[in-house]
Parts: structure tokens; sequence; C-alpha cells
């Protein structure tokens, strides 16, 4: 398939292993991490990377509480974003990665 990279990130495919690679700055910039839930079992992310229009992929790496469905909330422009489950005794870690759609 090839591969696509900016100033910002690294994205890299591979079609045979199916194999996908994201590099992006950590912290203030980031384009994926972890968070875990709060106590009303939701997360606000704080990272400057994401923009209105981005598509933010939620996975459940470790399951704590009473686990509910995850939902994302919310986009706030360069910025953050919030990530909430259906259940507020939802206190499990959640990856997240934001994907930008090209030409956006």
């Amino acid at each position: 398939l090839g591969w696509y990279r900016s100033a910002a990130s690294v994205m890299a495919l591979s079609y045979g292993g199916l194999a996908l690679k994201t590099q992006g700055a950590a912290g203030a910039n980031a384009s994926a991490g972890t968070v875990v839930l709060g106590s009303n079992g939701s997360a606000n992310v704080a990272t400057n990377y994401v923009q209105t229009g981005d598509l933010i992929f939620l996975t459940d790496i470790s399951p704590g509480g009473t686990i509910g469905s995850l939902e994302m909330l919310g986009i706030r422009n360069a910025s953050g974003f919030t990530i909430a489950s259906t259940n507020v005794a939802d206190s499990s870690t959640v990856a997240w990665m934001i994907v930008r759609p090209l030409g956006a």
C-alpha cells in the first residue's frame, strides 16, 4: 500500500502483514495515547493535535469497574476531546488514536 509522512507524524501501512504504525509527538501534541476513566466514567484528553473532523478510535485495553460502551463526546479544536462510558462506574484504561483524513 505504501506510506504517508508529514513533519508532525509518520504512518506506515503494510498489506501482507496487516500492520499499521503511527508515530506522533508525545505530550501536548500527541496523536495517540491512553487515559483512565475517572469516577464519573469519563476522561478529558488534552492534545493540541486534534482538529474538528478528525476520526478518533477508542479501545478498552484494561477493563475496570462496571464496563460500559465507550463514546467520544466532543472535540475541542486544538485543545482536546472527551471520552465517556455509558456506565458511570466504568474505570477502564482506554487507548485512543487520532486519524486525520487526507485533505482535512
